[in-house]
């Protein structure tokens, strides 16, 4: 009998992507001819789903479509109240973030934990959205029926701040397709990646950049910021210009993946100073790239960055600008095992990983909901 699995899509309204939206999408795009799978997405009207995912052939699909919402409560209580009946009749319902109803009608759930930044870096949110964020994180922890993430870094946060059983959790690692890197060059700028809120340690960058140029830079570098507003609209530059590098940074905001990948290939180096980190997607793309990266020495990072580039403390200025400047002295020295840490993170084997996941049968859900009562 074919298996139907519910895809919860109803938090995605846009084609502009960030981390998790890059995420599910490469996972799908990447999975084999599934005959015995039907894949059943629930999205809002608004969303195009078929301009997001080029579906291989041999996938079988189907969208189902909801109403726009127009305010984030009206998405929940849909989701909450509404979704779980029409998902009576499917085998699992997956969701690729932590949006997931907490109802399970004969079908077992499967939610996407990416990280726990909002209970590490408490002020991603605001007051109210952090308190809701935080509350539905925990309780899809506990009800749902398996978790994926997408780091050992973050398996070992779920099991040690909400107390998730490692029996649970599968872990499904970001990962990037195969580049041609015939077009790559080393142009004296650097790259930061990411949506502009707090745990991205943006303010961290710029001051680091600062100092790289005040005392090292021979070359004229600039540092091209790309991401979403965010959180800090001017706020980060108003702080280059009180640096004297406002001339030297370029905000480009999101940009579509072929211009990021543009860019990608032309700079110089990645420089990705977060607070926390659930995988650090941009540090596998610029390695990809044949880049290496400047990053943090704390969650994730240590994890996909390997024996390539510099790991720094995200609050030392001065060691993250040296950092710099070796990488702009010499960027290949810093990608020595490049190829083999890419291997870890193929495609193929993270969509296997990810279909045992689907695949598992109910048994695991009888065990959960037997130690739940």
């Amino acid at each position: 009998m074919k298996k139907r699995i519910a895809i919860n899509l109803l938090t995605f309204d846009s084609p502009a992507l960030t981390g998790v939206g890059y995420f599910f999408v490469r996972l799908f795009e990447a999975l084999p001819p599934l005959p015995n799978i039907e894949f059943i997405f629930f999205c809002q009207r608004r969303f195009e789903l078929e301009k997001v995912i080029c579906m291989p052939a041999g996938v079988q699909f189907r969208r189902v479509d909801v109403p726009n919402f127009w305010s984030r409560a009206a998405r929940i209580f849909y989701e909450q109240c509404i979704l779980p009946f029409l998902c009576r009749n499917m085998d699992v319902l997956y969701s690729p973030c932590v949006a997931n109803p907490l109802v399970k009608i004969n079908y077992r759930t499967i939610t996407t934990i990416y990280d726990l930044t909002p209970f590490i870096v408490r002020n991603k949110y605001g007051l109210l959205q952090g308190i809701y964020v935080r509350t539905i994180t925990r309780l899809l922890a506990q009800f749902s029926n398996r978790i994926i993430t997408i780091s050992e870094s973050s398996k070992s946060d779920l099991v040690r701040l909400l107390s998730v059983s490692e029996s649970r959790i599968a872990i499904v690692y970001a990962f990037v397709q195969s580049r041609d890197v015939s077009c790559v060059r080393y142009d004296p700028f650097f790259l930061t990646v990411g949506t502009r809120q707090p745990a991205k340690n943006l303010v961290g960058v710029i001051r680091s950049f600062a100092i790289f140029c005040n005392r090292y830079d021979t070359e004229n570098h600039q540092l091209v910021v790309v991401g979403g507003k965010g959180w800090g609209r001017d706020e980060y530059s108003n702080l280059a210009d009180s640096l004297g590098v406002g001339k030297r940074i370029i905000f480009r905001g999101y940009v579509p993946e072929d211009i990021l990948n543009d860019l990608y290939s032309h700079c110089k180096g990645l420089i990705l100073l977060s607070l926390y980190e659930g995988f650090g997607i941009p540090v596998i793309e610029a390695l990809s790239w044949h880049k290496p990266s400047v990053a943090s020495n704390v969650s994730s990072l240590p994890e996909v960055l390997g024996a390539t580039g510099i790991t720094v403390s995200p609050h030392d200025y001065k060691e993250a600008a040296r950092a710099i400047k070796a990488i702009a002295d010499d960027p290949w020295k810093y990608l020595t095992g490049a190829e083999d840490q890419l291997s870890k993170f193929s495609a193929s084997n993270q969509v296997a990983n990810f279909l045992q996941v689907l695949e598992t049968d109910n048994a695991a859900s009888k065990q959960t909901a037997a130690c739940m009562h």
